[in-house]
């Protein structure tokens, strides 16, 4: 899977705003020594998902067939994630958790009532750095399942550019499609964030208080997704299977 988050974004045709600034509307807190120990010294969490029981859930009388499909389609979409994250190759620190919100909260429009979705929060080992929302896009159907959502990361300058784009990278190739990278465009914008915007652990005292925030919206296509779903439930099968045969020796 190819990071190169730059060509990746414009050859998936995904539409995209990130927003890096140093003087930021709203403000993540300075990370204590408690939070800088979740983050660099800590392994990468069992995520405790706590997903809407409902489509909709406490808005489930504005929830159309779409908005209930979409909400079935993605009931897997955080283990499956992981599951990409946690591979033996990627061995990513980044993990996904399922959050009960079903009312969008970034990246849209408030005039118009609840904005149905999905919601999860982003952790970066044990530590909670961001969000993730997810709803359905236009058209949503079996054969393009096409998808909106909008990512929240905070305190990014405490992490590596690789550390940020691998979850990107990850994220969006689930909704959408990769595309090959441009090798100096990646190292040009890794070697300007590493030697001018992160943070490393020994600077924490330093005087500042901009921790950096990435925030942008997206859109795609989630076949991709929806084929690492039928693996994903193919070995939840054999392994149920698996498990059963196993029982069944035992027994005689």
């Amino acid at each position: 899977m190819s990071y190169d988050f730059l060509a990746f974004l414009v050859l998936a045709n995904i539409v995209v705003t990130i927003s890096l600034w140093r003087t930021m509307h709203r403000k993540a807190a300075r990370p204590n020594k408690k939070a800088a120990k979740l983050l660099w010294d800590s392994e990468p969490i069992t995520p405790k998902h706590e997903p809407p029981k409902t489509a909709g859930d406490d808005y489930a009388s504005l929830a159309r067939d779409v908005d209930r499909r979409f909400f079935s389609d993605f009931k897997e979409f955080a283990d499956i994630v992981n599951w990409e994250l946690a591979d033996e190759f990627t061995e990513s620190r980044w993990r996904l958790q399922d959050l009960p919100d079903v009312d969008r909260k970034i990246g849209v429009a408030f005039d118009n009532g609840p904005a149905l979705g999905r919601s999860f929060k982003l952790f970066y080992n044990q530590l909670d750095l961001g969000r993730l929302e997810i709803s359905h896009g236009y058209p949503y159907t079996a054969e393009t399942p096409n998808v909106n959502g909008a990512i929240e990361i905070h305190s990014v300058r405490l992490l590596g550019y690789d550390a940020v784009t691998e979850l990107l990278g990850c994220i969006l190739e689930h909704v959408g499609s990769a595309g090959s990278g441009q090798y100096i465009q990646y190292s040009i914008a890794k070697t300007l964030w590493d030697s001018t915007y992160r943070i490393s652990k020994y600077d924490l005292n330093a005087d500042n208080d901009d921790w950096g925030e990435i925030s942008f919206n997206f859109s795609g296509c989630a076949q991709f997704y929806k084929e690492r779903r039928l693996r994903w439930r193919q070995i939840i099968a054999d392994n149920a299977a698996k498990a059963a045969a196993g029982r069944q020796r035992v027994v005689r």
